[in-house]
This record gives C-alpha cells, structure tokens and sequence, in this order.
C-alpha cells in the first residue's frame, strides 16, 4: 500500500487579519499597476481607517518553503509525521499598513509640481515662524 503525505501551504490569502501578497524581482503587476493608478490620482482619498495590513511576501522564500515541505514530508522520522495534515501559512512575518507601503511608493514618486522660488520662500517664511 502506498502512503500519500500531504500539507496545504496558504499563501496570497488572510493570516491573523492581514493580507499576504507574493511580490518578485521585476515585478511587473503590483507595484507598476499602484504606481499608475498614483499617477492617475486615484490614490489621493485612503478608504476606512487606514490600518489594513498586508504582508509583501518574496517571492524566493515561498520557493523556499515548498522546498522544505518536500524535505519534511519524504524524511523518515518525527519530521514528516508532524509535517503531515498539517495547514501553512506563508508570510515573511513583516505586516505593514498598506497605505504606509503605499506612502513609500509615492514618495519614491517624487512630486512633479513647480513653484515660483518666490512663492517658495514664502510658504517656507510662514511655516518656521
């Protein structure tokens, strides 16, 4: 009889009240579809009280974790009986609001407004009084 081991590996889905987003090298869906939607100001209003959490997962630690659920299940031992039937969670365990990550985003951005010098030295002249 052969005995078929398995596990679930949850990635790309909400842990303890955040979401996790897998996130690579070159990406080339999330952060250039924020910076766009940045740009096109539809990013100006945040929407309910701004603490949604997110989890920007790298890419080569969820390889990485597939990686040694292989191990732990083809292993002989304690390992693979505690590995088996058992649920997942992938996340690199750093939880940032998401407005926040958006924030650096924006920041990164830079503004791309001009302002008279004059104007300029004004604004700064009301502000340090």
């Amino acid at each position: 009889m052969i005995r078929i081991l398995k596990l679930k590996l949850r990635g790309g889905t909400s842990y303890q009240g955040q979401w996790v987003v897998f996130i690579c090298p070159g990406d080339k869906l999330l952060v250039p579809s924020l910076v766009v939607a940045a740009r096109a100001w539809k990013s100006k209003f945040i929407i309910g009280d701004g603490t949604n959490m997110y989890d920007f997962t790298y890419v080569e630690n969820v390889a990485h974790v597939h990686v040694c659920a292989e191990r732990a299940l083809t292993s002989d031992g304690s390992a693979s009986k505690r590995a088996a039937g058992e649920a997942y969670f992938i996340t690199n365990m750093e939880p940032i609001k998401f407005w926040e990550f958006m924030s650096l985003i924006l920041v990164e951005l830079g503004p791309r407004i001009k302002i008279l010098a004059s104007i300029a030295k004004m604004v700064e002249r009301t502000y340090s009084v």
